[in-house]
C-alpha cells in the first residue's frame, strides 16, 4: 500500500490488528502511524499458528516414483515428492493458494485430486485432475490437505492367432490414440505402451475371404474390472487399470470341409466295379482343428454303395490325408450297385488326374454315361463348423451344382456305342505348326469280338492313326487320335475340316450301319476341326520401279503370292493417261497362280516439252476366293522421261538474194 506523508488512520479486523501490532510494535487497537518522507511501514495478514496446508501424493500401483509440484504458498515454488509421502506448510496466512503437479506423462496420469478442508463452514477448496491443479481456499485456524493420486499407465497388447496356422492378415482398429489402425498376421502382436487408465475398444474388421472370427480372449490381472471380448461385434472391451498389461488374442479360423476324390473324380464300371487306377475312394478332412468332434453322415443313392455311413473328425485326425492307409477312418470307398437296367445317356467326361490325390499328376479323361450321387450331412456342437454356410472344397466334379455331393461317373454295361470325346470340347489346328489337337475314342460297352473304328480325315488335316482296334478286354481304354493341319499353299483363311468315322466288327452290335456314335455333339461320327491358315493372299510384283522414255515401253512381272484355288483377275490402272498396258488385265488360275505374267507399259509420245514426270501403276483384283477379292496389290512407280527438247527452229538456215532488190524468206 502506498500513501502520502502525514498522519494516517488504518482500521483492520482484530486478527489483522494483531499482526499490525506485532510488525509495528504498536499497542493493539486503532493505530496512528506517522510516515516520514521515504519511510516504509509494512503490514501483512497474520497467519495463525493453527492454519496450514498439507500436500500428499500417492501412486497406483504403489511405488516410490518422484512427482514434481509448483505452488504459491511460500517462496519455494518447486519441490518433488515420492509417492506415499507428503509435504506440510505451517503458519500459512489465510487466503487462496494454487498447487500444480507437473505432467507425469508418459508413464503416469493424475487421476484424482481431493482436498479436505478443516473448516466446514469456510470457503471450500477445489481441484481438477484434468489440469492437475488444486485451488486451496484457506480459512483462519484451518488445515487443508490435498491428495494427488497418480495412476501408472498400462500396456495394451493385441495378438493374432490363425487356425490353421497359415499366413492371413487381419486389420484392427483400436481407440488408444497411439494404436490407430494396424494389420496383424498369424502369430504377430501389436503392443501399445503408456495407455492411460480407462476403457478402450479393439475391433477386428472383416478378414480375408473364408476366415471367421472364432473367439476373443483378453488376459488381464484385474478381478474387479476384467476385459471382455464379443465375437458378434468383433470387438474387445479393454479395461486398463493402473500399471496393468492387458493382452487380447483374436483367434481367427478358416473352417471348411474338404472332399478329395481319388484321381480328382470317381468313375466306376457297372460290369466290373472297377475305377480308374483301381481305386474309387474319397477322403473327408477339415480345413482347421475343430473345438468339438464333427460327424459327417454319408448318404449314397441307389446307384452306389459306400464302405461306411459315417465319418467322425476331431483334433486328432481332422487333417489326415493318407491314400496308403486303407484303414483310415476318414476314407470312404465307393462301389457300383449292379443292375440290368439300361441307364446310359449322353457321355459325361471330366478332367481327372493320374495322381491319386489329383495334385501332381497328368490330366486324364474320366467318363461315364450316368451319375450316382452321395450326399453328406454335418453334425457338430462346434459353432464354427455348425454354420449353414460352411465353406466346402471339393476335389472332383460338380455335375449337379451341389458341392456337398460326390458325383460318381458310372458306365452302364448294356448299350453298345462308340464314344468320341474331344480333349477341349473342340479341335483347332494351325497350318505349319507342330501343335496338334486330339480326341479320345472308346466303346461304351464290352463287345464280343474285336471292333475296328476307321478314322478318315479330309484333305485339310491328317491324323496319326487311321484305324483303332478295340478288343473285348481293351474296349473301355481310351485311345487318343491326334490331328494336325495339312500345310498347303492355298490362302483360304480360317476354314473347317472333318474327320469321319466308321465301325466294323464280327459282333453284330458293333457292325455298321446303325452302330451308335455318342459324345461328340449333334454329328457324333464327325470331328469338326477349325484350321488356321498360314498363307497370306496377295500379289508379288517385280520390279516395282520403272523408267521409260516417251514413245517407248517398259516391262514388269506379276504373280500371286499364294495359291487361291480359283481364278484371280488383276487389272492395271494409272492416273497418267499416256500409260497403256498390254495385256489390259491378267488372269491367274489354280494351275498357273505362281507363274509370273509380264505386263508391258507403253508411254504415248507427244510433242510437248514436259521434263521427267513420276507416276504410278495400281493393281486391283477380283476373285471368288474372298481372300483374293478386292486386293490392291503393290504399286509400281514409273518415271516418264520426255524425248522433246526446248528451243527455236529456223528453216531454211541458208538464203540467196540479188542486189537488184530481190528477196527471200524463212520460217521460224
Amino acid at each position: 500500500m502506498q500513501t502520502s506523508t502525514g498522519r494516517h488512520t488504518l482500521t483492520l479486523p482484530p486478527w489483522r490488528l494483531r499482526h499490525v501490532c506485532a510488525v509495528l510494535a504498536l499497542t493493539c487497537g486503532l493505530a496512528a502511524v506517522w510516515l516520514h518522507p521515504g519511510a516504509v511501514a509494512a503490514a501483512a495478514p497474520d497467519t495463525p499458528t493453527a492454519s496450514g496446508i498439507v500436500i500428499e501424493v500417492a501412486s497406483q500401483p504403489a511405488s516410490t516414483t518422484q512427482f514434481a509440484f509448483t505452488h504459491n504458498i511460500d517462496g519455494s515454488s518447486l519441490f518433488a515428492l515420492a509417492a506415499g509421502s507428503s509435504k506440510s506448510f505451517a503458519a500459512v496466512a489465510p487466503g487462496q493458494y494454487t498447487i500444480l503437479q507437473t505432467d507425469p506423462a508418459p508413464t503416469y496420469d493424475v487421476t484424482s485430486i481431493t482436498c479436505t478442508d478443516g473448516d466446514a463452514t469456510g470457503t471450500p477448496s477445489t481441484a481438477d485432475p484434468t489440469t492437475r491443479v488444486a485451488v486451496v481456499n484457506l480459512d483462519a485456524d484451518e488445515i487443508v490437505t490435498c491428495r494427488f493420486v497418480n495412476s501408472r499407465r498400462g500396456t495394451l497388447v493385441v495378438q493374432q492367432a490363425n487356425n490353421p496356422p497359415t499366413a492371413a492378415a487381419f486389420t484392427f482398429a483400436a481407440t488408444p490414440t497411439d494404436a490407430g489402425n494396424f494389420t496383424l498376421d498369424h502369430g504377430q502382436t501389436r503392443a501399445v505402451y503408456n495407455v492411460p487408465v480407462g476403457d478402450y475398444t479393439v475391433t477386428q474388421t472383416d478378414g480375408p475371404a473364408g476366415w471367421l472370427l472364432d473367439k476373443i480372449v483378453c488376459d488381464d490381472t484385474s478381478s474387479s474390472r476384467p476385459s471382455t471380448g464379443d465375437v458378434a461385434t468383433r470387438r474387445a472391451q479393454v479395461r486398463i487399470d493402473p500399471g496393468e498389461t492387458v493382452t487380447c488374442t483374436f483367434a481367427n479360423e478358416r473352417p471348411g470341409l474338404r472332399l478329395t476324390e481319388s484321381h480328382a473324380g470317381i468313375d466306376l464300371d457297372e460290369a466290373t466295379g472297377a475305377g480308374y487306377g483301381n481305386i474309387a475312394c474319397y477322403w473327408l478332412t477339415l480345413a482347421s482343428a475343430p473345438d468339438a468332434p464333427v460327424r459327417i453322415v454319408i448318404q449314397p443313392d441307389a446307384e452306389v454303395q459306400t464302405s461306411t455311413r459315417e465319418v467322425v473328425l476331431d483334433a486328432s485326425n481332422w487333417a489326415t490325408l493318407n491314400p496308403a492307409d486303407s484303414a483310415a477312418a476318414n476314407r470312404v470307398c465307393v462301389t457300383p450297385v449292379g443292375d440290368d437296367v439300361a441307364e446310359h445317356g449322353e457321355p459325361v467326361c471330366i478332367a481327372g488326374n493320374t495322381d491319386v490325390l489329383g495334385e501332381t499328376g497328368s490330366p486324364v479323361q474320366l467318363c461315364g454315361d450316368h451319375v450316382g450321387e452321395i450326399g453328406h450331412t454335418l453334425v457338430t456342437t462346434d459353432t464354427i463348423y455348425a454354420r449353414p454356410d460352411l465353406p466346402l472344397v471339393h476335389v472332383g466334379p460338380n455335375l449337379d451344382d451341389d458341392d456337398w455331393t460326390v458325383d460318381v461317373l458310372l458306365t452302364d454295361d448294356d448299350t453298345p456305342a462308340v464314344v468320341i470325346a474331344e480333349s477341349d470340347g473342340s479341335s483347332e489346328v494351325t497350318e505349319g505348326s507342330s501343335g496338334v489337337a486330339g480326341y479320345w475314342v472308346w466303346l461304351a460297352s464290352q463287345p464280343t469280338a474285336d471292333v475296328t473304328v476307321t478314322v478318315a480325315p479330309d484333305a485339310q488335316v491328317r491324323t496319326d492313326r487311321t484305324q483303332l482296334r478295340f478288343t473285348p478286354s481293351t474296349w473301355k481304354t481310351r485311345q487318343l487320335v491326334r490331328i494336325s493341319a495339312v500345310d498347303d499353299d492355298i490362302a483360304e483363311g480360317e476354314h473347317q475340316a472333318q474327320v469321319t468315322h466308321t465301325v466294323a466288327s464280327a459282333d453284330g452290335q458293333y457292325n455298321d450301319p446303325g452302330v451308335a456314335f455318342v459324345g461328340n455333339g449333334a454329328d457324333p461320327r464327325v470331328v469338326h476341326v477349325t484350321v488356321s491358315d498360314n498363307d497370306t493372299a496377295g500379289l508379288a510384283v517385280a520390279p516395282t520401279e520403272l523408267a521409260v522414255v516417251e514413245g517407248e515401253i517398259a516391262l514388269y512381272n506379276v504373280r500371286l503370292a499364294s495359291r487361291a484355288a480359283t481364278t484371280v483377275t488383276v487389272a492395271m490402272t494409272s492416273a497418267d493417261a499416256r500409260l497403256t498396258f498390254l495385256p489390259t488385265r491378267l488372269v491367274f488360275t489354280d494351275a498357273d497362280w505362281n507363274r509370273a505374267q509380264t505386263v508391258t507399259v507403253a508411254v504415248a509420245d507427244n510433242a510437248a516439252f514436259e521434263g521427267p514426270i513420276a507416276t504410278t501403276v495400281q493393281h486391283a483384283t477380283r476373285s471368288a476366293n474372298p481372300a483374293f477379292d478386292g486386293l490392291t496389290g503393290p504399286t509400281v512407280n514409273v518415271l516418264v522421261i520426255d524425248n522433246d527438247t526446248g528451243g527455236v527452229r529456223i528453216t531454211p538456215t541458208e538464203l540467196a538474194v540479188s542486189e537488184d532488190g530481190g528477196d527471200a524468206s524463212y520460217a521460224v
